[in-house]
């Protein structure tokens, strides 16, 4: 009988033991689980941060891009003021080679 006490006491304490894993690897998996949720809104947000980013700087060279175009803009209705004649034949230039282009098959 003696046998029979100590092999049911090692049972026990063997299912206690599995009990006690089984909770910890419970608690792991919530951890993991925790770190990846806590992970993915990080990673989340550094790429919010980095599109926002972006969009400022997208924003800043369009605002220079339109700038350039005015002041381009600017110059040629100057040029074309100062210089009609110029104009009107670089118009007539680029029309005859227009033609050119389009008339060809």
């Amino acid at each position: 009988m003696a046998t029979s006490k100590t092999a049911q006491t090692e049972f026990d304490s063997l299912k206690d033991d599995v009990d006690a894993l089984r909770s910890d690897l419970r608690d792991i998996m919530s951890l993991i689980g925790d770190i990846g949720t806590k992970g993915k809104d990080g990673v989340s947000a550094a790429a919010k941060a980095q599109v926002e980013e972006a969009s400022v700087k997208a924003r800043q060279q369009a605002e220079v891009a339109a700038e350039y175009a005015a002041n381009v803009r600017d110059q040629a209705t100057e040029t074309v003021r100062e210089k009609p004649g110029l104009a009107l034949g670089l118009a007539v230039g680029a029309g005859f080679l227009a033609g050119l282009v389009v008339g060809k098959k």
